[in-house]
């Protein structure tokens, strides 16, 4: 795995949990590394599915409502290996399951950011 690009990804992250970034400054620096027109970062994430994924849900914060409390759980999925995805992602996506999403779009609804996902 590239790791390289993965703990920017948890550099990134950890400065979120932090309050040394929002997830306006989050979001711009996800979007700066996809393609442009594409909705990719293999170029710089070298088949790094884990991370892949991470920079896709970074990239649409907004539409996935991703907030610092969900941190934790994307650093979870950082840590495992590539080699284990499927096993790696299918406890990834539980685990943002468990988020109470209605209750979410309500305190969201008035962020510019999130606003048009509410």
């Amino acid at each position: 795995m590239p790791e390289t690009a993965r703990n920017q990804i948890i550099q990134v992250l950890t400065e979120w949990t932090e309050a040394k970034l929002t997830e306006n400054d989050v979001w711009r620096w996800a979007s700066a590394r996809c393609l442009p027109g594409e909705d990719s970062y293999e170029g710089w994430l070298a088949g790094d599915r884990i991370s892949h994924e991470v920079m896709l849900h970074l990239n649409s914060l907004d539409m996935y409502l991703v907030v610092r409390d969900d941190i934790p759980i994307y650093l979870q999925f950082l840590k495992r290996d590539d080699s284990d995805f499927e096993s790696a992602y299918r406890d990834w996506q539980e685990s943002l399951r468990e988020a109470n999403t209605q209750e979410r779009r309500r305190q969201l609804k008035k962020n510019p950011i999130y606003a048009p996902f509410c």
